[in-house]
């Protein structure tokens, strides 16, 4: 399996799961995945770059939490 396949795979089973349980982090997502038969122990941050493909593709929307700006929180305070 070549490394366009194997991102592929994780890219479905990530989908998977958000369609099956809804909005998770990425630290949950890299959890999920081990514990459903990831071969290697995938990481939160290359869970989250999968993330951020995803998204950029529009295939999933990040949360306002996952962008400290775009919730208010990078705002000097006034």
């Amino acid at each position: 399996m070549d490394a366009h396949d194997r991102k592929t795979d994780i890219d479905l089973e990530i989908l998977d799961l958000l369609r099956e349980e809804g909005p998770k982090s990425a630290y949950r997502l890299a959890g999920e995945l081990t514990r459903s038969g990831e071969e290697a122990a995938l990481g939160t941050h290359a869970v989250r770059r999968r993330l951020e493909a995803l998204a950029s593709r529009g295939l999933v929307a990040g949360s306002a939490s996952a962008h400290p700006a775009a919730a208010g929180e990078a705002e000097a305070p006034a």
